[in-house]
């Protein structure tokens, strides 16, 4: 088993994808680093400090690629999942996880047949 998960993300789809991973797998994540967007339209800060304090998350806000470095660095997960995150992640920032990181992107998928 895989402890010390780390997620990193934000916005709407980031919230969202902490929220199932939640429902899936209750006490999985321990620590959650997402940005300060509290100054622009559409914050989703409220919301992810309320799902912090439901699930009982450590909650930190980063706001440059140097900190979120750090915050990761500091925390030595084993695996760090990131989704919605829109800094760019230093070179030295990917050794750090012992098994790396998972990035998950939105996607369309429809029913129906496949047509090339």
């Amino acid at each position: 088993m895989i402890d010390r998960i780390l997620f990193v993300g934000s916005k709407s789809f980031g919230l969202e994808t902490l929220r199932v991973m939640q429902e899936v797998a209750p006490g999985t994540l321990k620590r959650v680093i997402t940005c300060d967007d509290s100054a622009v339209e559409g914050s989703r800060k409220d919301d992810f400090v309320r799902l912090s304090r439901q699930y009982d998350l450590d909650l930190l806000f980063s706001n440059s690629s140097a900190a979120t470095h750090e915050m990761i660095k500091d925390y030595h997960p084993n695996l760090c999942i990131v989704t919605d995150w829109h800094q760019t992640l230093n070179p030295e920032t990917f050794i750090i996880p012992k098994f790396g990181f998972i990035g998950i992107l939105p996607s369309i998928v429809t029913k129906g047949s496949a047509q090339s």
